[in-house]
């Protein structure tokens, strides 16, 4: 059953638009109190801000959660459905850390920047760092560009370079597997990545 923090969430009128506790009381049927306490949950988590007293608006971030389908539980203060924006110290987030500060690397400089270059249960982290480069290539944040760099190896056919093309701040994108898409935390924009390939 859909919880009435999740129902305002759904309801809610679009970014920049404020509606009054008294309006969602009446929409949802519910009483002022218990308006006023999910409202104050979403305000946590900086869904929605608090334009005046007892008014209220969906935040870029909040537009971004309800796009997502994502669903606000009790216990972490963000909304989830198992694919969250990641945390501050996540593996993506390292990697996108490394590549703002590169702006143009491989995967061997990229994983040189990161603070350790492997998290538990991950035997091939070049993979993981692969694999979320890959997502932001097909979305059109980061672009591969022709020519390669050496590797060590004699026999190494040499490592792609990625460049990033779309620095939109500090907060890594995520993939949101129910949509098939890119979530920029920093913008709010959802990428759908149905009809794009990697090249």
């Amino acid at each position: 059953m859909t919880t009435l923090t999740n129902q305002l969430l759904e309801r809610m009128p679009p970014p920049g638009a404020p509606v009054t506790i008294k309006e969602m009381a009446y929409l949802l049927e519910a009483t002022h109190r218990r308006i006023v306490h999910s409202m104050d949950v979403m305000r946590r988590r900086g869904l929605v801000e608090r334009v005046t007293t007892g008014c209220y608006r969906l935040t870029a971030m909040g537009e971004t959660a309800r796009a997502a389908g994502r669903k606000i539980t009790s216990g972490p203060r963000r909304p989830h459905t198992g694919r969250r924006s990641a945390a501050p110290h996540s593996f993506q987030s390292k990697i996108w850390r490394a590549l703002r500060q590169l702006e143009k690397a491989t995967v061997p400089e990229i994983q040189s920047l990161m603070d350790g270059s492997s998290r538990p249960g991950t035997k091939r982290p070049s993979g993981c760092v692969q694999r979320y480069l890959n997502f932001l290539t097909r979305a059109g944040w980061v672009m591969k560009l022709k020519h390669r760099r050496r590797g060590t190896a004699p026999t190494s056919p040499g490592h792609v370079v990625y460049l990033l093309v779309k620095n939109t701040g500090p907060t890594a994108p995520y993939f949101s597997q129910k949509n098939d898409a890119l979530v920029d935390p920093n913008t709010g924009e959802i990428h759908s990545l149905r009809e794009r390939k990697i090249a």
